[in-house]
């Protein structure tokens, strides 16, 4: 059974999907100080078990944070609904050895990308010093590198602010064992 979140969030996508920014989702780790690291990633899709799949590449720092240190928050907001989803939880790190199901994810991440984001992880590696020779221009692979890989959401909380109604709403969802309890709270 979908749990109610995730109808909820399916609604705003929908609402939004004319919108290529509404796929974008800041990502909050933590460093190697202990402190708040925080960028845009782009979300791709869910697994049938409701995580939610990012892709990502293994030389960059975001990666590094969540091998070291799993617990991630997602923010997302929507303006045209004027939702706001924080979903937290454990971000999993897959290079599609994790299974038959993995592998596909893996598959349908790299062909669902465009040739522009394919090449891309042909450059340099990210956050090192740019050398003004570095090639930018190498032929966008047919198969992704092994650098490429996914990251995947399994969120154990989600809040989700609703600023449309007055006054405003709000409802936190924490996985209760198999399935989700929500509480309703001040906004």
């Amino acid at each position: 059974m979908t749990p109610t979140w995730r109808t909820l969030l399916d609604d705003a996508l929908n609402a939004h999907a004319d919108l290529a920014h509404s796929r974008f989702v800041a990502l909050a780790t933590v460093d190697r100080h202990q402190r708040p690291a925080n960028r845009m990633v782009t979300f791709r899709f869910f697994m049938d078990d409701d995580r939610l799949v990012f892709t990502a590449d293994a030389r960059s720092e975001k990666h590094e944070q969540l091998a070291r240190q799993p617990f991630a928050e997602l923010c997302w907001y929507f303006p045209l609904t004027r939702q706001q989803f924080r979903l937290a939880g454990t971000m999993r790190i897959e290079r599609g050895d994790g299974g038959p199901e993995a592998r596909e994810a893996l598959r349908r991440s790299w062909r669902e990308r465009s040739a522009a984001s394919r090449q891309s992880f042909t450059w340099p590696t990210p956050g090192s010093a740019r050398d003004p020779q570095a090639a930018f221009d190498a032929p966008e692979p047919e198969d992704p590198p092994s650098h490429f890989i996914l990251l995947m959401l399994d969120p154990r909380t989600v809040d989700i602010l609703d600023l449309g109604p007055q006054p405003h709403t709000r409802q936190i969802f924490h996985r209760d064992g198999a399935g989700w309890k929500a509480t309703d709270v001040n906004p």
